[in-house]
């Protein structure tokens, strides 16, 4: 297991993806903080599922874009696990704003707070806890090509802030043996207008899943002490057509 020991926080309100990533980090050694923020029987599935595989999780709720909460969710993760984390995984997506129709201030600022800012403030709260050869991952998203084209330009923005942001971070912390990276997930590609179309699009969503969950355990682990400041890219190549 090449994760024996290893403390993990997975930031991203308990999401399908989440419990992917939770679940693998667990088998290899780590011990998981399973944050939500309103999908709590998400959340209680999760750590069900990690307690019958004899790991160990804690799960916090947490609203992260509000300054007191995340110091809180720092605070209960140290009582919890100790003062040494090796991996923070930030990939908080508002699902609310990618069903709306337009662009408007409460879009705006649900995807500005949620993705955003929630990253921002976790990354500096955390920052002090990461040991030499810890590891940060900030998880960028692409809305469906069906989303309205306002949503898409929003959402280019707000994935530009946090890529250019993990950038520098990852100078700034790099002396301290910390390595911080972006990964981008693609997503859903085209429109579900059968039940065939449905079963391809899952199997591809799980594919996608499961080679996040082993990319992020990798860039957790000793063997990817040279992989700093890069922005990955999951999308079976989907770039270069």
């Amino acid at each position: 297991m090449i994760l024996q020991g290893k403390v993990a926080v997975i930031a991203g309100d308990a999401s399908e993806l989440g419990r992917e990533i939770s679940l693998k980090l667990v088998q290899e050694g780590a011990k998981v903080v399973v944050h939500y923020k309103e999908n709590q029987q998400q959340a209680i599935a999760i750590a069900k599922e990690i307690h019958n595989l004899g790991g160990e999780c804690l799960m916090l709720k947490a609203d992260l874009s509000k300054s007191q909460e995340v110091k809180d969710f720092v605070e209960k993760t140290i009582s919890a696990f100790g003062e040494k984390i090796h991996l923070l995984v930030c990939m908080y997506q508002d699902q609310l704003v990618a069903q709306k129709s337009t662009l408007n201030e409460d879009s705006y600022n649900g995807l500005m707070n949620n993705q955003v800012k929630s990253c921002l403030f976790l990354n500096q709260a955390f920052k002090p806890c990461l040991v030499n050869g810890g590891s940060i991952v900030n998880f960028t998203y692409e809305f469906s090509e069906q989303s309205p084209e306002e949503l898409i330009l929003l959402s280019t923005a707000s994935n530009a802030a946090i890529t250019s942001f993990t950038e520098r971070l990852a100078t700034q912390v790099q002396s301290y043996g910390i390595r911080v990276n972006t990964l981008h997930s693609s997503g859903q590609k085209k429109e579900v207008t059968s039940i065939k179309v449905a079963k391809e699009t899952n199997s591809l969503k799980w594919k996608e899943h499961r080679s996040i969950s082993n990319l992020i355990a990798y860039l957790a682990s000793d063997s990817s002490s040279y992989i700093t400041g890069n922005h990955i890219d999951i999308n079976k190549g989907l770039s270069y057509r």
